[in-house]
């Protein structure tokens, strides 16, 4: 994809008078842009991040495929600074699925740029990370279901790219399955 597929990404990201199909359309097709130029990339981010409190705002009106699409993308290009922004999706009245894509994309960020983050930044998104896995685990093992479980998964994910010493406390309400993934990619992470 060249340059002129990042302007025209971004024109309709910019407009306001664009349709919800072409602007749904443009987010899926910035998941498929390469942005090298660090103004355009900026200008990506803030174009993302507002299309995610317009689809918000649009309360199921747009699709949450397309949602978590502009919340990867705007994790995968954002400045680590930029993370707090990410909270608001983990508040309790979102979808479990809103959530895990934001706790996803909070592990897809911190994962290599770690030290870049500010202390009281880290100890928001480990408190938000920490609440809803504690929120899963208060459910019976028995009685969760799929979703739940890759919810706590992602928690306890989350709190430890973030080296939340309460991360053991998830990892011990997860269901064996997700506790063998878990160590997995414990290894993996400080292999």
């Amino acid at each position: 994809m060249s340059t002129e597929d990042v302007m025209r990404v971004l024109a309709i990201l910019e407009s306001e008078e664009e349709d919800s199909e072409q602007r749904d359309d443009a987010v899926l097709e910035a998941e498929l842009l390469q942005v090298d130029d660090p103004s355009l990339r900026a200008r990506m981010v803030e174009v993302l991040w507002n299309e995610v409190l317009r689809i918000q705002a649009s309360k199921g009106a747009r699709p949450d495929h397309v949602l978590w699409a502009a919340v990867r993308r705007f994790a995968s290009m954002a400045p680590v600074d930029q993370a707090e922004r990410l909270l608001i999706l983990l508040s309790p009245a979102e979808p479990y699925t809103t959530q895990q894509v934001a706790l996803q994309a909070i592990q897809n960020m911190f994962a290599d740029r770690f030290g870049q983050l500010k202390y009281d930044v880290r100890v928001r998104l480990m408190d938000a990370a920490y609440r809803i896995g504690l929120e899963i685990a208060s459910i019976p093992k028995t009685d969760r279901d799929a979703s739940q479980n890759a919810l706590l998964y992602n928690a306890a994910l989350t709190c430890a790219v973030l080296d939340d010493l309460r991360t053991k406390t998830l990892v011990a309400s997860m269901t064996p399955e997700s506790t063998v993934r878990f160590m997995r990619w414990l290894l993996d992470f400080h292999g």
